[in-house]
């Protein structure tokens, strides 16, 4: 008799089980591959992939391997692949979309803060032409002339 709870397949569950305890709340049938914690390098073999997502209705895909066309079109209970981190570059989109299975990420505070607070010091290495005045200064060489009073450093202590 087919299970009438919904099947999730976690193709690399971790040692935090937040996502596992949700689900097992929610009633979910888990099935689970290799830990991503204790085989960070596996590769599934495409076959064992398969087999492992089997019919199940929801992935959540590790980062490690890549959900192409032969994976989602071998998997017709399929309805919606899940990446618990930034972006969703290691499914095909395309073909899931056509398809009619949903993708979609749902990064923990962990992966997007440290997005975050890498950003600002990523942009500014990003493009020196839209460097600010004292960027430019210091670029084109004239940092060893005369300090203006815009970059003197004790500026905001005097009276």
């Amino acid at each position: 008799m087919a299970s009438k709870n919904r099947k999730v397949c976690l193709s690399g569950p971790t040692r935090l089980t937040l996502a596992e305890d949700l689900l097992r709340k929610a009633d979910c049938e888990l099935v689970l591959g290799k830990s991503v914690d204790d085989f960070r390098s596996y590769r599934y073999e495409r076959r064992e992939l398969i087999n492992l997502i089997a019919d199940s209705a929801v992935l959540f895909a590790a980062g490690r391997e890549f959900i192409g066309p032969d994976i989602l079109d071998s998997c017709p209970d399929l309805q919606a692949v899940v990446k618990s981190s930034i972006g969703i570059e290691n499914v095909d989109v395309d073909t899931a979309t056509e398809l009619g299975i949903l993708c979609c990420n749902s990064p923990t505070p962990e992966n997007y803060m440290g997005v975050a607070e890498a950003t600002p010091i990523l942009t500014r290495f990003r493009s020196p032409v839209e460097a600010s005045r004292g960027e430019k200064r210091w670029l084109d060489g004239l940092y060893l002339d005369v300090p203006e009073e815009w970059d003197d450093p004790w500026r905001c202590s005097k009276g």
